[in-house]
């Protein structure tokens, strides 16, 4: 049976009641009593699983990072046990304490994205709706660049990956960068969901995890509600401005030698917006794809012609193609890949005549 995660609480109880069970409404006693112990459960999994990544990474576990997150859940739990409302103020600001040293100590993306997720908890268990928001942010872009750094880990574009001469090492370093990626995407679901009780938008639905063939990493797919035309995930909005089919106007590839008619050929119109809240610290590719029966003359993704790059430090990033490039996907959707994780889908493709 898969354990209870904060998640499944948020979808089972909905976010007014989780943060009325942090922030010490009585009569949510027994929901708060159990959502601390399903962070305390969630911790001690991360926890061996963080020990064993960073040691494939070949990298240490900062000790003060580790003694900090355990010192400041156990004052978290100790303040939701607490009946008397002052005690229970003053310990959950220690627990705050003890994770402002963590996020000072953290040395990776994934240990700062953990460390987050308490700050947020502690924030919005003290009714500081700035703070969380802002530890929210955090949350958002640090869990976001662990899943790229890992999946640039997995193509062999991160340091670690370059040093590796042995098979063995390098498929520990490929297993260490999918389990961390696991990890920041469940982070990034539970943080869109909190997120919904400080007014931001609602995320946009998320399927996975699945391993795309063509990029032999494990994605995410990022899906629209019906007909919307914006996707929120993570720090990311999408923006699809325009995904259309059209007859092409350039000359017609014949059938065969005995068939002179024209055969039939299609052009894919796509015009979008990537923006970033906060802007990211790392670079993100994006690789535009169309589904494989449409014809093209742009490069499958990865190769030149097919991709480009959101430079780090960017706010916004706009993407346009006229034919994009075919997909390993299918589907009757425009997909834009991020970073080799997430594949955000259009809506429906329409055609000029369709609107009239």
């Amino acid at each position: 049976m898969e354990p209870v995660t904060v998640t499944t609480l948020l979808a089972q109880y909905g976010v007014r009641q989780l943060v009325g069970a942090l922030g010490g409404n009585p009569a949510l006693g027994d929901l708060a009593a159990q959502l601390f112990g399903v962070v305390l459960a969630s911790e001690n999994r991360w926890s061996e699983q963080l020990a064993g990544i960073e040691r494939r990474l070949d990298e240490v576990l900062e000790q003060r990072y580790s003694t900090a997150v355990g010192s400041g859940l156990r004052t978290l739990v100790d303040a939701g046990a607490a009946t008397s409302p002052q005690v229970r103020q003053d310990e959950l600001h220690r627990a705050r304490a003890f994770f402002t040293e963590a996020v000072g100590s953290a040395r990776s993306h994934l240990q700062t994205a953990l460390a987050e997720r308490y700050m947020l908890l502690c924030a919005l268990a003290l009714g500081r709706d700035e703070a969380a928001g802002t530890a929210l942010d955090r949350l958002n872009a640090a869990a976001f660049e662990a899943a790229v750094a890992s999946g640039q880990v997995y193509a062999g574009n991160g340091t670690q990956e370059r040093r590796w001469s042995s098979g063995n090492r390098r498929q520990d370093t490929r297993s260490a960068a999918e389990e961390a990626a696991r990890i920041a995407v469940q982070l990034l679901v539970e943080a869109g969901l909190w997120g919904v009780s400080l007014g931001r938008a609602a995320p946009s639905q998320v399927e996975g995890p699945s391993v795309a063939r063509s990029l032999g990493f494990t994605t995410w797919n990022i899906r629209p509600s019906p007909h919307a035309r914006t996707l929120h995930f993570g720090p990311l909005r999408i923006e699809w401005n325009r995904v259309e089919r059209s007859p092409s106007r350039r000359p017609q590839i014949l059938r065969s030698n005995d068939d002179r008619s024209p055969a039939p050929s299609d052009v894919l119109h796509v015009h979008g917006e990537v923006q970033a809240d906060p802007v990211l610290a790392l670079p993100v590719t994006l690789q535009l794809a169309s589904p494989p029966e449409w014809p093209s003359s742009i490069p499958h993704p990865g190769r030149a012609g097919g991709s480009w790059t959101m430079e780090a430090g960017n706010g916004s990033f706009v993407f346009f193609r006229k034919s994009a490039p075919l997909s390993f996907f299918g589907g009757s959707h425009a997909r834009l890949i991020v970073g080799r994780v997430f594949i955000f889908d259009s809506p429906p493709v329409t055609r000029p005549d369709a609107r009239r």
